[in-house]
């Protein structure tokens, strides 16, 4: 492991590079860390701040963001389709709580039908042919992985959502009302805003740049 190395002789400066290399590359994934907590938390504000579904589509996305945070800082690469189980064996359990409560996980069949033909009929109204998204959808159903598929439907409309321009967001929470299953219990959605909230500004004050 080089990582935390003490550099005893190195006439050529190879390690000496070697551990700026490993610096400035910890210091990247920190920056991303920090920037996708940042983006919660945005979010949460969001949520907090509205009202009917859109409370609930901001909570849901703010979750996403969260989850890029958490499966970062564990130094692994995300797997969309594959996030439950890299949180499950990464990530502590108060993290995973927090997300499974705030994205409202629910693993009925019937549900998960809906929420997937949903997304596919919305993919293709939208010309975004994305075949990897609805093969990826198709065999998570096919093989029962329902708590697996509803996050990762969660995650693909948190990146088209968030790629949309200002614009169409005053109607979004209709689009994805029922690709998102979004919940209308305001109060609720709003207290695990908040719960989420204070995981996140945890986090974050964990993180630190090294500016040298």
């Amino acid at each position: 492991m080089v990582k935390d190395m003490i550099i005893l002789h190195d006439p050529n400066m190879e390690l000496s590079t070697l551990a700026k290399d490993l610096a400035l590359n910890h210091n990247i994934m920190r920056y991303y860390i920090r920037e996708r907590l940042i983006n919660t938390l945005i979010y949460l504000s969001k949520a907090i701040n509205s009202d009917n579904l859109l409370a609930s589509l901001w909570l849901k996305v703010s979750a996403c963001y969260y989850i890029d945070a958490c499966i970062a800082i564990n130094g692994t690469h995300i797997m969309p389709a594959h996030m439950l189980q890299q949180l499950r064996s990464l990530s502590n359990s108060k993290d995973l709580n927090a997300i499974v409560e705030s994205l409202g996980v629910d693993t009925n069949r019937s549900l998960l039908s809906i929420m997937a033909q949903e997304l596919i009929d919305m993919l293709r109204r939208n010309n975004i042919n994305d075949y990897t998204v609805e093969k990826k959808v198709n065999y998570l159903y096919s093989m029962d992985m329902h708590a697996d598929l509803y996050t990762y439907i969660c995650y693909i409309c948190k990146n088209i959502i968030t790629s949309l321009n200002k614009q169409y967001i005053y109607n979004i929470h209709r689009e994805f009302s029922k690709i998102m299953h979004l919940s209308n219990d305001v109060v609720n959605v709003k207290n695990l805003a908040y719960n989420l909230m204070d995981i996140c500004k945890e986090r974050l004050k964990a993180i630190r740049i090294n500016k040298n």
